[in-house]
């Protein structure tokens, strides 16, 4: 557009004076009109830019104010293990649709045999999880073999196997913390249903309960 301009101003300015301009006027001409369109072109691309910068900005604080949303999926061994050693650890797989959650465990809790044994089961926390992504929270029995300490669910069926047709509810508190530094506890309920060797999850409640 901005060439055509210039270049209707040429010809008006050539048929009113009745004379043609040199070449090199033409050549000039091109050359700051290409360069016009450029920098037109540049601009609105930057202009672009930064928009949708910005709202990335806006959508960032607003997940931060919002701080981390998580839902624990599922027990399962993990499906990418970082070392070989790490290889048999099962636990689970928690997702977050809110901001960023560091810090992220499940706290200490027990189980009683069904001969009077009470077993501990502690987790190995994950160091974040971001938004949109899904972390893995290694939970294993305290006590045992190495061979012993991932078998979480075997353990439920030695506790409860006995009452085949009832759903055992255990509490499990997942803790965590935001990009702000405040700190998070969200009771689930861990349900085991020994009929179908199952470990299922069910959400209760989730509180701040530190930091500004």
């Amino acid at each position: 557009m901005t060439g055509g301009l210039l270049s209707f101003s040429i010809g008006t300015y050539e048929h009113l004076r009745r004379q043609s301009l040199p070449p090199m006027i033409y050549a000039a001409v091109g050359m700051a009109a290409f360069m016009i369109g450029a920098f037109i072109a540049w601009k609105n691309e930057h202009e672009k830019r930064e928009a949708a910068e910005e709202e990335c900005t806006k959508l960032d604080a607003q997940l931060t104010d919002k701080g981390p949303e998580l839902t624990i999926l599922r027990w399962q061994k993990v499906d990418s293990p970082n070392h070989p050693n790490d290889q048999l650890n099962h636990g689970f797989y928690i997702a977050n649709s809110g901001g960023i959650a560091y810090e992220v465990k499940i706290e200490s809790f027990g189980v009683t045999t069904s001969h009077g044994f009470h077993q501990r089961i502690s987790s190995i926390k994950a160091p974040n999880i971001p938004n949109g992504a899904k972390g893995f929270v290694a939970v294993y029995v305290e006590t045992g073999s190495p061979m012993v300490r991932w078998q979480l669910e075997e353990l439920l069926m030695d506790s409860f196997g006995a009452q085949m047709d009832q759903e055992h509810v255990i509490p499990i508190v997942l803790t965590y913390d935001d990009s702000n530094t405040r700190h998070y506890k969200a009771l689930w309920k861990l349900l085991y249903r020994p009929n179908r060797r199952e470990i299922a999850f069910e959400f209760v409640k989730r509180e701040h309960v530190s930091g500004s």
